[in-house]
């Protein structure tokens, strides 16, 4: 069976990362990037073309699978979204040198940073990006399309929900050490660069501080 031959969507920052893991899969073969910006089009990253947008990838020739490389959660999710309804395949792109458990469900499009470590029975939604040096210790749920930046740590029993974005070197730990105590980071919230959050977050707020305290919250 030959490489599976990937698209990249996203030209960025996030881009350059997701290229720089899936060039170390040897089962891999990076045909180009796309993006929604027009100005990209022809130009070079890591010497691979931008070959074009959306419609390149719904033309759906000469490709098996879309990375999506885009670091905001809503843009993210948006273009994700719109690949899984047009039965578009998705690639993860997992780091060889992050540390991932056998008992680990990672869903499809997932994006996982060097040096991270994933403990006992985590379970990994579809399109999340985890940075580098991630901690999500056991037993601990991370929604589709949640953000977990470089250096933060996920303690044991913590459900980080749907479209949550947790800054770098933030800490989300459970209130206890009993096997009942869990803590939840609330669908599309926020948790602030270096924060400690010891309680639940609500939907769409917005976290920071040690320990983390509400600022405010997202508009619908």
């Amino acid at each position: 069976m030959g490489r599976r031959k990937v698209l990249i969507y996203g030209v960025g920052q996030t881009g350059n990362m997701v290229a720089s893991i899936l060039e170390l899969d040897e089962n891999v073969e990076i045909v180009g990037f796309v993006d929604d910006d027009e100005d990209q089009w022809g130009e070079r990253l890591r010497g691979y073309e931008v070959l074009g947008g959306r419609g390149f990838v719904t033309a759906g020739r000469g490709f098996d699978a879309v990375a999506v490389a885009i670091g905001q959660v809503d843009p993210r999710r948006s273009v994700a979204e719109r690949l899984h309804e047009a039965g578009v395949s998705q690639q993860s792109a997992v780091h060889p040198s992050a540390l991932i458990p056998k008992d680990a469900t990672i869903g499809e499009g997932t994006i996982v940073g060097a040096g991270t470590t994933l403990y006992v029975n985590p379970i990994i939604g579809r399109n999340v990006f985890i940075g580098p040096r991630v901690v999500v210790s056991h037993d601990s749920v991370v929604g589709d399309y949640a953000l977990l930046s470089v250096g933060s740590v996920i303690g044991a029993r913590v459900d980080v929900a749907a479209g949550a974005f947790v800054g770098a070197g933030a800490t989300v730990m459970p209130p206890g050490w009993g096997a009942d105590a869990r803590l939840r980071i609330g669908e599309d919230a926020i948790v602030g660069v270096g924060a400690v959050v010891i309680r639940d977050v609500e939907p769409r707020a917005i976290v920071a501080g040690v320990p983390a305290k509400v600022l405010r919250y997202r508009e619908e």
